[in-house]
């Protein structure tokens, strides 16, 4: 699994403008699903995207636009009594099929690139969930952290006394040790979610006490996962195949550039000597000659391209399939796994008999220890579960392009 916990850290010299810009609009926030669309509506991210988009759709409408005509004017005196002006107005005329191949690239261009940016969009989209889910996993297990440490403390407490045998100075000794180690976790643990924090509060100018008070619960409701049959139509798929229809339309575009442009016009001439004058009226014709070279070198090259493609568009069939199935596999057996583990209920009450029973002279102080290391690293083990099962189904739908709209 990515590591989510990274940070953007370029965000900060967006965070001041972002955050004042949104305070004017402020989002309604219900339930963590809002925050979620929050972001989604009024960050930097969702705005540059749409500006990507945009510039794309610009570059496919360019391609069908018409070369601006040529104005060509000379005027030349031969002397005092006797000139000669010209004028011609030509227009370009692509021949080899230019129009239609640039066209074709752009369309292909603009294809490839849509679906990558609705791509990013969805991902951007699942990281904020993620973010969302592993705020409300570390504000529990910090909340453990710290109530370990007060006990562990209550516990120290009761050492002090004039005199302590072999047995209670060893266990003192585990104690103060036990506390020096969770102090170092909770310091890690609370600086992984105030940068969580400073990242969803930048994103959609709510208060950090917004987002705090409504953080997701615990997960139960896990959808199964259906296997789509359609496989051609996951978006790495569809990426692989805009790949190779804009290899195959650039190849095309360098054959129709081994044909010559045709300028072609009107063109008038006017002769002058004293006070007669005479007017011609013609048509002017300007074309290169393709005489050095045919593209060639080009034209091999983009082959050569098209080749690479089609071996990238079957291997992606291939191994998007195997990526579909992997991910739905392990989706499915951390959800059995999830729905096996004890509630959060069970593990707060198996904590506190665990406490009781040491203070009742029960349970050595060693067990005690050793019972609270344990609640903690089971916490942090199904948090983690419950983030990649999260993360699994939420790419198995931006693989199949359904997650517009999905609830995580």
């Amino acid at each position: 699994m990515h590591n989510i916990f990274e940070v953007y850290y370029h965000l900060k010299q967006f965070s001041f403008n972002s955050f004042a810009s949104n305070q004017s609009s402020q989002c309604e926030v219900k339930s963590y699903i809002d925050i979620v669309k929050c972001i989604e509506e009024k960050s930097y991210k969702s705005k540059v995207l749409d500006y990507k988009l945009k510039s794309a759709q610009s570059v496919k409408n360019v391609s069908a636009q018409w070369i601006n005509p040529e104005l060509g004017l000379e005027k030349v005196d031969k002397n005092s009594e006797k000139s000669e002006t010209s004028a011609s107005l030509l227009f370009t005329l692509r021949l080899g099929g230019k129009k239609t191949a640039l066209m074709d690239e752009a369309e292909s261009l603009f294809q490839k690139e849509s679906i990558q940016l609705g791509m990013d969009q969805q991902s951007f989209r699942l990281e904020t969930y993620l973010s969302l889910y592993r705020l409300s996993h570390l504000k529990r297990e910090i909340a453990i952290e710290d109530e370990t440490i007060k006990t562990f403390t209550k516990v120290i407490n009761q050492y002090k006394r004039p005199k302590l045998s072999p047995e209670q100075e060893v266990s003192l000794s585990i104690f103060k040790m036990a506390i020096a180690d969770h102090e170092i976790k909770i310091i890690d643990l609370k600086s992984d979610e105030e940068l969580i924090y400073s990242k969803l509060v930048s994103l959609s100018g709510l208060s950090r006490a917004e987002v705090s008070k409504y953080l997701p619960s615990q997960k139960n409701d896990w959808p199964e996962y259906k296997k789509s049959q359609q496989d051609d139509n996951l978006q790495t798929i569809r990426l692989a195949e805009a790949d190779l229809k804009l290899a195959e339309s650039q190849l095309e575009k360098a054959k129709s550039d081994a044909w010559p442009d045709l300028k072609i016009g009107p063109s008038f001439k006017q002769t002058q000597s004293g006070d007669e004058k005479e007017n011609y009226v013609g048509a002017a014709l300007v074309m290169p000659l393709p005489v050095f070279n045919l593209n060639g070198n080009i034209k091999k090259s983009e082959a050569h391209r098209v080749e690479a493609a089609k071996l990238e568009y079957e291997n992606t069939k291939i191994q998007a399939l195997n990526l579909k199935n992997n991910m739905a596999d392990k989706y499915k057996s951390l959800v059995i796994i999830l729905k096996k583990s004890i509630s959060t209920k069970a593990s707060d009450d198996n904590h506190q008999k665990t406490e009781k029973q040491f203070f009742g002279g029960l349970v050595s102080g060693a067990l005690v220890v050793e019972a609270h290391r344990q609640f903690i690293d089971y916490e942090q083990r199904r948090n983690n579960a419950e983030l990649q099962a999260i993360e699994m189904l939420g790419k198995l739908y931006i693989l199949e392009n359904k997650f517009e709209g999905v609830l995580l």
